[in-house]
């Protein structure tokens, strides 16, 4: 049996958390992703893949872009910044069988 994989990335929020927020990322081609997550949890995806609320972030699925322009809101304020997440390759089915996934990773600073 073959295993699957999907490209994502996940951004890790470090900080004061807010219980409520809502995280886009903008790739600089191509539409936006957002989440609204609560207590770490899921409110539905806003618009575009599949993201997936954590108690130490975000994790957006069938998205891979090199960088992204963050934007993280709350009720209370919010934070912007230009992120470049660090990838690995992944081949779950060995290094001759598709299919290759990229998994990467970036750390948002909450003030």
């Amino acid at each position: 049996t073959l295993m699957g994989c999907l490209d994502s990335v996940t951004v890790i929020l470090e900080g004061n958390l807010p219980v409520d927020y809502t995280l886009e990322l903008a790739p600089p081609e191509g539409p936006p992703v957002s989440v609204h997550c609560v207590s770490g949890e899921n409110a539905e995806p806003i618009q575009g893949p599949t993201g997936r609320c954590e108690e130490s972030g975000v994790t957006f699925f069938e998205f891979a872009p090199g960088q992204v322009h963050a934007t993280l809101t709350w009720d209370r304020g919010g934070v912007e910044a230009d992120l470049t997440p660090v990838y690995v390759t992944t081949q779950p089915n060995g290094p001759d069988c598709p299919p290759v996934c990229r998994a990467g990773s970036v750390t948002l600073s909450v003030p």
